[in-house]
């Protein structure tokens, strides 16, 4: 990992570009200048959780707005949607909340049930505090008047477990002015009484004003390749609390993802991050569809042919380009055909070329194509994939330049995409499966390559079976638990096509029949798979090698679960 040393431009260029981000996990806290009373707001996506915390010596005692839906609005002005609420959404608040100091509540259908299938949600939930004076608490978390007459002083807390990302947000026209505390190891308190532990990075408070300073929000990774590696072998948290200078007129937030070990566990041995469910059980279908009648620029026209052969359609497309070229008008022909895409670059030159800057010109006018032409929609940006891979002769193998030039290379790919205005893009990491010994003595085991949570949204896993013993569980298997163990993120099966086995057809109609509907369903954290759909790298993994497989492959995704559409 990148420790202090070699930080400065480009995580802090990360950080700084970060600051406007909507994280996927936030709380929100009003603490108005009133001496006894204070409404907090929570907001978060589907699959998130909703954090709320009232300042030192008050709990919860009402919910004056909960909805898990499709909620509109902001802190104080929330309204419920007519078409898509849960009615059990202020029951269950209520329920969690009231009467605690603190409460988190997971948005997901399985603790709300679903009120609008195939749609995405959200939860937005405002309660009210009550208790000791917030102008007492002693730790700033109070709205204070300042000298200037309308202009309010709020503090607002952030507080992440490693390796996700935490998130500040001050009320509206508010910008932060300071940081009161910020602490990357193993800090005590809460909001307003936080405190250094034995455990901390020195350089905490400078890293988390140059990301946050005059920033409305700022979102900052708690992760070892932004700040030192205070305690090796410890599991740390990040804490933050600034103040917001400006008029008092909205809410902050506290942000919190995923939740902190308890205090109580020895942070030495503090189990993985929990993966998170699909979103409903969702899983997208993607595919490279290669294998079809199409003619060069007429891509789309594979596409229609995949759908058709498969008798549904592909949420996710995916295509292949380098980092000079520039975007290709076939993609946005896929994208009006309703599709989202999922497009791979990859340098001609090395990893010393792209510390260099050589390609910062040609991607950050990928960044700008990404989201001009989608409109800002999402859209999958996957890079330097296959970086474990041995003998390999392309220019960003991990296995050749080391994984410290690896990963200030990603990140540097990462960083200039956002300069040249792709905010809309989905950073997808892509090791191949590994196989051999689980450890850093196998440069196939990619653990140590991996760029933190902070540089990718997706991690996913490229692998092809070639052998009889290659079942998803034996060549898939330990790969998807070791990514369970270093990251939250969903997952995809990036890369992976099937050839046939003796017996012909009927092995490979079982291995689809494994995969879709005993793997996937075991595995929740996989949420995308794409099947390249061709005869690339010497074999041929068509799907079409057989009837047997087509029906197998078509009768499998037909199930609901299965999702043609992103998000």
């Amino acid at each position: 990992m990148i420790g202090k040393a070699s930080f400065s431009a480009v995580a802090l260029a990360l950080l700084t570009a970060a600051c406007a981000a909507k994280s996927s996990g936030t709380g929100g806290a009003l603490s108005e200048s009133s001496a006894l009373g204070s409404d907090l707001c929570a907001q978060t996506q589907e699959n998130g959780t909703a954090t709320l915390a009232c300042p030192a010596g008050q709990t919860i005692t009402g919910v004056v707005f909960a909805s898990y839906g499709t909620p509109d609005g902001s802190c104080g002005s929330f309204t419920a949607s007519s078409s898509c609420d849960a009615s059990t959404t202020t029951a269950i608040v209520t329920s969690a909340c009231v009467g605690q100091q603190s409460c988190s509540i997971d948005a997901n259908n399985g603790v709300f049930g679903d009120p609008c299938e195939g749609t995405a949600k959200a939860l937005d939930v405002q309660v009210s505090c009550s208790g000791g004076s917030t102008a007492d608490a002693g730790g700033g978390t109070g709205g204070t008047t300042s000298p200037d007459a309308g202009t309010v002083t709020t503090d607002v807390c952030a507080t992440a477990a490693e390796q996700s990302s935490a998130t500040v947000s001050c009320p509206s026209g508010q910008t932060i002015s300071s940081i009161v505390f910020a602490s990357f190891g193993t800090p005590a308190g809460t909001c307003g009484s936080f405190s250094d532990g034995s455990c901390n990075a020195s350089q905490s408070t400078s890293i988390v004003q140059a990301a946050c300073v005059g920033q409305s929000s700022c979102t900052v990774g708690a992760n070892i390749g932004v700040f030192d590696d205070p305690c090796p072998g410890t599991q740390k948290t990040l804490s933050i609390e600034a103040a917001c200078t400006g008029p008092g007129t909205g809410s902050g937030t506290v942000g919190t993802s995923p939740p902190v070990p308890d205090a109580g566990t020895d942070a030495g041995t503090t189990a993985p991050p929990t993966p998170p469910p699909a979103s409903g059980g969702k899983v997208y279908l993607g595919a490279y569809p290669g294998n079809g009648p199409c003619v060069y620029p007429n891509i789309e026209q594979c596409v229609t042919w995949f759908e058709q052969e498969v008798g549904k359609k592909t949420a996710v497309v995916h295509a292949f380009s380098d980092f000079q070229n520039g975007w290709d008008d076939w993609f946005t022909r896929v994208i009006n055909l309703g599709h989202t895409m999922m497009i791979t670059i990859n340098p001609q030159g090395t990893i010393p070329d792209i510390l260099n800057g050589v390609y910062d010109a040609d991607l950050q006018r990928w960044g700008a194509a990404a989201y001009a032409n989608t409109g800002g929609a999402p859209i999958f940006f996957r890079y330097m994939h296959e970086m474990n891979l041995p003998d390999n002769p392309a220019g960003w193998m991990a296995t050749t330049y080391g994984a410290d030039a690896y990963i200030a290379a990603f990140q540097h790919v990462h960083d200039q995409l956002i300069k040249g205005g792709g905010t809309n893009i989905k950073h997808v990491w892509a090791p191949n499966v590994f196989w051999g010994d689980a450890d850093s003595s196998n440069p196939i085991w990619f653990k140590p390559y991996y760029p933190g949570d902070a540089y990718a949204d997706w991690v996913g896993l490229d692998g092809y079976p070639m052998s009889e013993s290659d079942t998803f569980a034996n060549q898939y298997g330990p790969s998807v638990d070791l990514l369970s163990t270093m990251t939250a993120h969903p997952i995809m099966v990036a890369e992976y096509g099937v050839v046939e086995m003796t017996p012909v057809g009927t092995w490979k109609a079982n291995w689809f029949n494994d995969f879709f509907n005993v793997q996937l369903p075991a595995r929740p954290q996989i949420q995308a798979v794409f099947y390249q759909d061709g005869t690339d790298g010497g074999t041929d993994h068509r799907l079409n090698t057989s009837t047997q497989a087509v029906a197998a492959y078509a009768a499998d995704i037909a199930a609901s679960r299965y999702a043609s559409s992103y998000p």
